[in-house]
């Protein structure tokens, strides 16, 4: 499934959980809740340099517990990647200013960098892998629908890059096999994160 096809995937399950859930809210406006976020943050850990990431979640608050879905793109220096995931949290007291963990499970879909571009004698193939990631933070009320948490958790991504270069003709002009390199990148990384919900 492409990149586009992913997306447009998540953009329509969040059109059916909103549209749902706003039925669900009509019939106990008191329990059910929609709520979206916009959250960016922080990646550091392995490298010296930092990642960044930002993500979309949308999904439905019931009492104490969230779950949504989320899409983002995060930035690894010359590697990128958009997260594909399922988002769970859960408050520690029903009020409006409270402490919370969360954590996500999704896929991590990477996308090819400016400089891998597939040519005649080399072929660059990229496969997803996990996502996940643990965390907890505390969410402040701003106004009566915006709210501002601050998180930190531990996140990993995985995904794989094969590269396969073709050097030419061998004997009775067969083409030689390709010489194959297999890269598994694992990312794991110390998230910290800065969300509005509304």
């Amino acid at each position: 499934m492409s990149a586009v096809r992913k997306l447009l995937f998540i953009a329509l399950a969040n059109f059916l959980l909103y549209t749902t859930a706003i039925g669900q809210k009509n019939a106990s406006p008191k329990m059910v809740k929609i709520s979206s976020a916009l959250r960016a943050g922080l990646l550091n850990g392995q490298v010296n340099k930092a990642g960044s990431e930002l993500q979309v979640v949308s999904g439905i608050n019931f009492k104490t517990w969230f779950t949504g879905l989320g899409a983002g793109i995060d930035y690894y220096s010359n590697s990128k990647s958009i997260p594909l995931f399922i988002d769970i949290r859960k408050d520690l007291k029903e009020s409006e200013s409270t402490f919370f963990i969360n954590g996500d499970v999704g896929y991590n879909l990477p996308l090819r960098p400016n400089d891998k571009s597939n040519q005649s004698w080399i072929r660059y193939d990229f496969e997803g892998g996990l996502y996940y990631e643990l965390g907890a933070g505390y969410k402040f009320i701003l106004t009566k629908s915006l709210a501002l948490a601050l998180s930190a958790g531990y996140s990993y991504k995985n995904f794989k890059e094969k590269d396969s270069a073709y050097y030419g003709i061998g004997p009775f002009d067969q083409p030689l096999p390709p010489t194959v390199d297999i890269y598994d990148y694992k990312f794991r990384r110390l998230s910290i994160k800065l969300a509005f919900w509304f």
